[in-house]
């Protein structure tokens, strides 16, 4: 939490845990500009959801710290963020009517490493469908109630139906 002068309050246990560099940042009175520079300096904050601001980063300084404190500025904001340590983090800014800041934290990782799985898991069986496909000899696939699921080329050809016409069906 930061004042409406820019200037620390506030943060919690599990956020100080979570970013041990900026204890120095986060003494009363310090500023939000401060707490990102000695960000920057340690190499957090490298993900910060917005490609014009992430390539910054490492090119120029001044103005990634600029761009950052515009949409420190802004009354609302959300994005995901992606930390030093590998952790994901769902992040929500907003700005109270009296000018104050409230950041708030939310670790998503497990969601991330789920997401990933879930996508390698599809692109495995988009292959093994491909695979089934191009055999050169006729195979299908019946679900359990004895429903076609799965027809290959070749099973098309001999059959002279297309799969559109049996999938589903039984």
């Amino acid at each position: 939490i930061y004042d409406r002068d820019d200037r620390f309050v506030f943060a919690n246990r599990k956020l100080q845990d979570t970013l041990p560099a900026l204890k120095p940042a986060w003494q009363p009175g310090r500023t939000f500009r401060e707490a990102l520079s000695l960000g920057h300096s340690v190499g957090y904050f490298r993900s910060s959801g917005d490609t014009e601001i992430d390539g910054l980063y490492g090119v120029d300084t001044e103005r990634w710290l600029d761009a950052m404190l515009r949409r420190y500025r802004l009354p609302n904001s959300a994005y995901e963020r992606l930390n030093a340590d590998g952790r994901w983090y769902q992040v929500y800014d907003m700005r109270t009517d009296d000018g104050t800041f409230i950041g708030v934290r939310v670790d998503i990782t497990d969601i991330k490493v789920r997401e990933k799985a879930l996508r390698d898991s599809m692109r495995q069986i988009d292959l093994y469908r491909h695979v089934m496909d191009e055999l050169p000899v006729a195979a299908f696939i019946k679900a359990d109630d004895l429903s076609m699921e799965f027809v290959n080329k070749a099973w098309c050809a001999l059959t002279g139906f297309d799969k559109h016409e049996v999938l589903g069906k039984t």
